[in-house]
Protein backbone atom coordinates (compact mmCIF):
# COMPACT_ATOMS: atom_id res chain seq x y z
CA UNK A 1 0.00 0.00 0.00
CA UNK A 2 2.92 2.62 0.31
CA UNK A 3 4.31 2.05 -2.59
CA UNK A 4 1.51 2.79 -4.43
CA UNK A 5 0.90 6.32 -2.07
CA UNK A 6 4.31 6.88 -3.73
CA UNK A 7 3.98 6.21 -6.82
CA UNK A 8 0.64 8.43 -7.21
CA UNK A 9 2.60 11.35 -5.10
CA UNK A 10 5.56 11.34 -7.52
CA UNK A 11 3.53 11.45 -10.57
CA UNK A 12 1.31 13.85 -8.87
CA UNK A 13 4.66 16.49 -8.61
CA UNK A 14 5.70 15.17 -11.80
CA UNK A 15 2.36 15.85 -13.73
CA UNK A 16 2.57 19.83 -11.54
CA UNK A 17 5.76 20.50 -13.09
CA UNK A 18 4.94 19.44 -16.46
CA UNK A 19 2.01 21.75 -16.65
CA UNK A 20 3.90 24.56 -15.45
CA UNK A 21 6.46 24.22 -18.04
CA UNK A 22 3.45 24.03 -20.63
CA UNK A 23 1.65 27.09 -19.34
CA UNK A 24 5.54 28.93 -19.33
CA UNK A 25 5.96 27.79 -22.76
CA UNK A 26 2.48 28.80 -24.15
CA UNK A 27 2.31 31.99 -23.09
CA UNK A 28 5.83 32.47 -23.98
CA UNK A 29 4.29 31.64 -27.56
CA UNK A 30 1.56 33.71 -26.77
CA UNK A 31 3.69 36.97 -26.26
CA UNK A 32 5.73 36.87 -29.60
CA UNK A 33 4.48 37.00 -32.94
CA UNK A 34 4.51 34.28 -35.42
CA UNK A 35 5.94 36.36 -37.74
CA UNK A 36 8.41 37.65 -35.44
CA UNK A 37 11.88 37.58 -36.30
CA UNK A 38 14.15 35.14 -33.81
CA UNK A 39 17.35 34.68 -32.59
CA UNK A 40 18.71 32.46 -30.23
CA UNK A 41 21.70 33.58 -27.62
CA UNK A 42 24.43 31.10 -28.06
CA UNK A 43 25.93 31.63 -24.45
CA UNK A 44 22.83 31.16 -22.82
CA UNK A 45 20.59 29.06 -25.55
CA UNK A 46 17.43 31.47 -24.80
CA UNK A 47 14.96 32.33 -27.41
CA UNK A 48 14.34 35.98 -28.41
CA UNK A 49 11.91 37.87 -30.23
CA UNK A 50 13.81 40.72 -32.54
CA UNK A 51 11.72 43.90 -32.34
CA UNK A 52 12.28 47.57 -33.53
CA UNK A 53 11.78 50.71 -31.65
CA UNK A 54 9.82 53.95 -33.27
CA UNK A 55 13.71 55.60 -32.75
CA UNK A 56 15.68 53.23 -34.84
CA UNK A 57 16.51 51.30 -32.31
CA UNK A 58 16.85 47.67 -32.36
CA UNK A 59 16.53 45.49 -29.10
CA UNK A 60 16.20 41.98 -28.67
CA UNK A 61 13.70 41.37 -25.74
CA UNK A 62 12.14 38.89 -24.34
CA UNK A 63 8.72 39.21 -22.25
CA UNK A 64 9.08 40.52 -18.83
CA UNK A 65 12.69 39.87 -18.39
CA UNK A 66 15.58 41.78 -16.67
CA UNK A 67 18.69 41.04 -17.85
CA UNK A 68 20.88 42.60 -15.34
CA UNK A 69 25.05 42.49 -15.74
CA UNK A 70 26.69 41.94 -12.44
CA UNK A 71 30.29 41.58 -12.37
CA UNK A 72 32.16 39.04 -9.95
CA UNK A 73 35.19 40.80 -9.97
CA UNK A 74 35.32 44.60 -8.22
CA UNK A 75 34.70 47.23 -9.66
CA UNK A 76 36.67 50.13 -8.20
CA UNK A 77 36.87 52.47 -10.12
CA UNK A 78 34.12 55.31 -11.10
CA UNK A 79 34.96 54.73 -15.10
CA UNK A 80 34.41 51.29 -14.41
CA UNK A 81 31.34 51.62 -12.90
CA UNK A 82 30.09 53.97 -15.85
CA UNK A 83 31.51 51.23 -18.26
CA UNK A 84 29.06 48.63 -16.49
CA UNK A 85 26.48 50.85 -16.52
CA UNK A 86 26.62 51.59 -20.30
CA UNK A 87 26.56 48.22 -21.09
CA UNK A 88 23.36 47.09 -18.86
CA UNK A 89 21.56 50.51 -20.35
CA UNK A 90 22.25 49.73 -23.82
CA UNK A 91 21.16 46.07 -23.16
CA UNK A 92 17.73 47.14 -22.07
CA UNK A 93 17.05 50.56 -24.08
CA UNK A 94 18.93 49.05 -27.62
CA UNK A 95 21.79 50.15 -29.97
CA UNK A 96 21.30 52.14 -33.25
CA UNK A 97 21.19 49.58 -36.05
CA UNK A 98 24.55 51.42 -37.80
CA UNK A 99 26.75 50.22 -34.97
CA UNK A 100 29.10 47.45 -35.00
CA UNK A 101 31.27 45.77 -32.60
CA UNK A 102 33.90 48.01 -32.34
CA UNK A 103 31.30 51.06 -32.69
CA UNK A 104 29.87 49.66 -29.71
CA UNK A 105 32.79 49.40 -27.48
CA UNK A 106 33.58 53.16 -28.71
CA UNK A 107 31.04 54.58 -27.18
CA UNK A 108 30.49 52.58 -24.10
CA UNK A 109 34.07 53.69 -23.41
CA UNK A 110 32.88 57.52 -24.84
CA UNK A 111 30.11 57.41 -22.24
CA UNK A 112 32.81 56.59 -19.28
CA UNK A 113 34.64 59.34 -20.31
CA UNK A 114 37.89 57.53 -22.01
CA UNK A 115 38.78 57.58 -25.29
CA UNK A 116 39.30 54.61 -27.57
CA UNK A 117 40.06 54.54 -31.14
CA UNK A 118 37.52 52.93 -33.70
CA UNK A 119 38.31 50.22 -35.50
CA UNK A 120 39.07 46.59 -33.84
CA UNK A 121 42.55 46.79 -35.00
CA UNK A 122 42.98 49.95 -33.32
CA UNK A 123 41.63 48.57 -29.78
CA UNK A 124 43.49 45.75 -29.77
CA UNK A 125 46.61 47.76 -29.42
CA UNK A 126 45.34 49.97 -26.35
CA UNK A 127 45.83 49.65 -23.29
CA UNK A 128 47.64 47.23 -21.46
CA UNK A 129 47.70 43.09 -22.62
CA UNK A 130 45.76 41.02 -20.47
CA UNK A 131 46.76 37.31 -21.90
CA UNK A 132 44.16 35.25 -19.78
CA UNK A 133 40.95 34.77 -19.16
CA UNK A 134 40.86 34.62 -15.68
CA UNK A 135 42.64 37.76 -15.38
CA UNK A 136 40.31 39.75 -16.79
CA UNK A 137 38.84 42.37 -15.04
CA UNK A 138 34.94 44.31 -15.39
CA UNK A 139 35.02 46.80 -18.21
CA UNK A 140 38.06 44.92 -20.31
CA UNK A 141 37.93 44.64 -23.76
CA UNK A 142 37.97 40.84 -24.98
CA UNK A 143 39.64 39.98 -28.14
CA UNK A 144 38.16 37.47 -30.86
CA UNK A 145 39.83 35.74 -33.99
CA UNK A 146 36.61 34.40 -36.31
CA UNK A 147 38.34 34.30 -39.38
CA UNK A 148 38.87 30.65 -40.26
CA UNK A 149 42.05 30.90 -42.01
CA UNK A 150 43.98 33.17 -40.18
CA UNK A 151 42.39 32.01 -36.27
CA UNK A 152 45.14 34.29 -34.22
CA UNK A 153 44.01 37.78 -36.31
CA UNK A 154 41.80 39.64 -34.36
CA UNK A 155 38.53 40.35 -36.17
CA UNK A 156 36.10 40.97 -33.30
CA UNK A 157 35.92 42.20 -29.73
CA UNK A 158 33.59 43.14 -26.70
CA UNK A 159 33.30 44.73 -23.05
CA UNK A 160 34.15 41.95 -20.32
CA UNK A 161 31.50 42.26 -17.72
CA UNK A 162 32.35 39.68 -15.03
CA UNK A 163 31.50 36.03 -14.13
CA UNK A 164 33.30 34.91 -17.54
CA UNK A 165 30.81 36.85 -19.48
CA UNK A 166 31.22 39.74 -21.92
CA UNK A 167 28.84 41.80 -23.84
CA UNK A 168 28.87 42.27 -28.07
CA UNK A 169 26.94 43.26 -30.84
CA UNK A 170 27.23 40.41 -32.56
CA UNK A 171 24.92 39.68 -35.99
CA UNK A 172 21.97 38.61 -33.48
CA UNK A 173 22.18 42.41 -31.78
CA UNK A 174 23.79 42.92 -28.73
CA UNK A 175 24.06 40.05 -26.38
CA UNK A 176 25.68 38.93 -23.43
CA UNK A 177 28.43 36.10 -24.23
CA UNK A 178 29.66 33.13 -22.25
CA UNK A 179 33.64 32.75 -22.51
CA UNK A 180 33.19 29.28 -21.89
CA UNK A 181 31.25 28.59 -24.46
CA UNK A 182 31.79 26.06 -27.27
CA UNK A 183 31.69 28.34 -30.24
CA UNK A 184 32.87 31.47 -28.46
CA UNK A 185 35.74 30.42 -25.80
CA UNK A 186 38.41 28.61 -28.09
CA UNK A 187 38.07 32.09 -30.44
CA UNK A 188 38.90 33.91 -28.05
CA UNK A 189 42.57 35.76 -28.07
CA UNK A 190 43.40 38.40 -25.34
CA UNK A 191 41.81 41.04 -23.24
CA UNK A 192 43.17 44.83 -23.16
CA UNK A 193 42.68 46.77 -19.88
CA UNK A 194 41.91 50.49 -20.59
CA UNK A 195 40.72 51.46 -17.43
Amino acid sequence: MKTWHKVAGGSTILTTVVLIGIVAYVNWHATVPSNAPVAVDRASHTRMSKQSTSNGRSNSAMNNVVIKVVSSSSVNTNAQRKVMSTVQQMLSSGIPKSMDASGFVQQVYADAGVTVPRTILEQSQTGSMVEGKSQLQAGDMVFFGLNGNNPTTVTFDGIYVGNGMCVALTTHGLTTISLQDSYWGPRFLYGRQVL
